[in-house]
């Protein structure tokens, strides 16, 4: 994952000002997670890429469904796991909602809780 968004974002990395707006950069960065799920992404071959995605999405759905449900300390799953389920989702929450939209109405959830519960 981070190969293939790190080469998109030095792909198209001076599309976004310097003093680009919060808005801005997070428009952006879901255009790049849009274009990480397609053929013409990356380097490494889409259903390589999907398989990994999956898994990632599983991992970070049970963490956040362990935090979500103080099953496991906030504190702790955000000094290791919180930067990164942010930015998952900044970039493929887009995604997370077609996916909701073409009937798993539950996916991602659990991240987009967490995500929106702050450090």
């Amino acid at each position: 994952m981070r190969d293939r968004l790190a080469g998109l974002n030095e792909k198209y990395g001076e599309l976004v000002a310097r003093n680009a707006t919060d808005r801005e950069v997070a428009i952006f960065q879901a255009r790049l997670g849009a274009e990480a799920l397609t053929e013409g992404g990356g380097t490494a071959p889409l259903a390589e890429f999907t398989g990994h995605f999956d898994r990632i999405v599983y991992f970070l759905n049970r963490l956040s469904t362990c935090v979500n449900g103080n099953l496991c300390s906030k504190p702790v799953a955000d000094e290791f796991f919180r930067d990164f389920t942010v930015s998952f989702w900044r970039y493929f929450s887009g995604h997370i909602e077609a996916e909701r939209q073409r009937g798993q109405p539950s996916y991602g959830l659990a991240i987009e809780t967490y995500v929106n519960a702050g450090p």
